[in-house]
Order: C-alpha cells, then sequence, then structure tokens
C-alpha cells in the first residue's frame, strides 16, 4: 500500500479528473490511498456535487477526504438525511472513516480528527479552519458551515491523544499552527484585517505540535499553494505527494 497526500480541491471537476489520471498513470489500486487535506468540496452547505465523487468512484485507488472549512460535518450529513444511499463506518488507515456504498472507495475521516497509521507510524489527522470569507458569504447567501472548526472538546481530545502517543511522527491537517504564518503570509488575502480573522484553531495547532517531539512531517492545505514550510510544514495544493514526502524530493 502507498498513501499519498494532496490539497484543496473545492468540488472542481479539473482537479478531480487530474487525480483519476495520476492513479492511472502510477497503476495505483484499491490498496494504495489518496488523501485530500480538506476542501474536497463534495459535500458544502447541504450540498451534495456529484461529479468529483463520480470521478473518485471510476479512480482505480481509494481516497479519505479529510474536513476543511468548506466542507460540511459528515455526520450531520448523514444524519440529516441530505445525502442518498446507505452509510457505514469502515476501518482505513488503522481507523474508523464513513463510506457511502454508492462510493465505496471514497472514505471521510472523522469530522473531530483521530489517529490513523501510515507505514506504521502513528499520523494524527486533524479537521477544520476558519473560513476568511465567513461573513462574505453569511451575507450573500453562500454556502456556510458554522461548524467548521473543531470545537473545545475536540480540540482537548487531540491535545490528550498527542500527550498519549509521544511516538506520533506526522500530522494531516487542514491549516496550519499561526507560528507559522511567515512562510505563508504572501499568501493572504490583501486589504483583509488580520486583527478580524479567527485564529483559535491557528493557535490550537501551535499547542498541538508543541506536544509532538517526534515529529517528522505536517501536511496541510487552505492555502492554495505548494511549498515547504520549515523542517515539518508541507503546505500542498495542486501537488500530490507520497507521504513522508517533502517538495523536491524524489519518490523512489
Amino acid at each position: 500500500m502507498t498513501v499519498y497526500v494532496t490539497g484543496d480541491t473545492h468540488g472542481g471537476v479539473k482537479e478531480y479528473q487530474a487525480l483519476k489520471r495520476f492513479a492511472l498513470e502510477q497503476g495505483l489500486t484499491r490498496d494504495d490511498v489518496i488523501i485530500i487535506a480538506g476542501d474536497a468540496g463534495v459535500y458544502y452547505g447541504g450540498k451534495a456535487f456529484g461529479p468529483g465523487r463520480t470521478i473518485m468512484k471510476e479512480s482505480p485507488c481509494r481516497f479519505l477526504i479529510v474536513r476543511g472549512n468548506h466542507d460540511d460535518r459528515i455526520t450531520h450529513i448523514i444524519e440529516s438525511g441530505q445525502a442518498s444511499g446507505k452509510w457505514s463506518r469502515r476501518e482505513i488507515l488503522g481507523n474508523a472513516a464513513y463510506v457511502n456504498d454508492g462510493y465505496p472507495n471514497v472514505y471521510y475521516a472523522l469530522d473531530e480528527g483521530g489517529l490513523y497509521e501510515i507505514d506504521g507510524e502513528k499520523v494524527l489527522i486533524v479537521p477544520g479552519a476558519y473560513s476568511i470569507d465567513k461573513y462574505y458569504r453569511l451575507e450573500n447567501g453562500f454556502p456556510y458551515n458554522p461548524y467548521e472548526q473543531l470545537n473545545p472538546k475536540e480540540m482537548d481530545d487531540l491535545l490528550q491523544l498527542a500527550e498519549d502517543n509521544p511516538d506520533i511522527t506526522g500530522v494531516i491537517a487542514h491549516t496550519a499552527p499561526q507560528s507559522w504564518e511567515p512562510c505563508f503570509r504572501d499568501l493572504f488575502f490583501k486589504g483583509l484585517d488580520q486583527s478580524r480573522v479567527d485564529k483559535t484553531t491557528d493557535k490550537f495547532l501551535d499547542t498541538l505540535v508543541e506536544k509532538l517531539p517526534n515529529l517528522n512531517v505536517y501536511y496541510f492545505g487552505h492555502f492554495h499553494a505548494d511549498r515547504n514550510c520549515g523542517e515539518h510544514g508541507v503546505m500542498i495544493y495542486h501537488e500530490v505527494l507520497e507521504y513522508g514526502k517533502r517538495h523536491g524530493e524524489t519518490i523512489i
């Protein structure tokens, strides 16, 4: 099994077609997994984006979707009956995920995040982020998920997981710690007053990373660029990287 990581697809047909093409070119099978590090755009604002799911279903590998700020909580979708078909919890990478039987190779990681395993190493999946376009969306009637960030209990539970598992070596999240901002400050929207941006998740991630003494790699999307950030950070967008690799490293 080989695991790959990529970034925000936002429901784009071209983006999902590119992932399908990558999977075919690399000769991937159902044993292999592509992780989308948030903002997959399959379910958002109570609506389902069909083409993305269909393209993933036609792909030879499995997909694991991490919830971003532009993704609904999958449990809310299931409980509300907004998604047709039968849902079940299935195991992938050593933990549970949600699967719609109509799209059996598309997995949704737990809304609250959790501990998964890749190549025998412990990896923490951390969903959620703050939408800087929150008020624009609300004022104009565009989709918005008021539960986009982790709640305090979910954050505490992940911090406890980190304390109980000091051998965690990887993180796959949607966004990054606040202290890493110098790496991507140039990507901030011009004219946006950063003092109005809710940094709750970012500050939490600073605390989380401090509890991971053996961290080797931290993948995140959200900022729509591909670059390495410091010793551990890997911002991911259009690129598809084999897990454990950084930009510029050759896959052997």
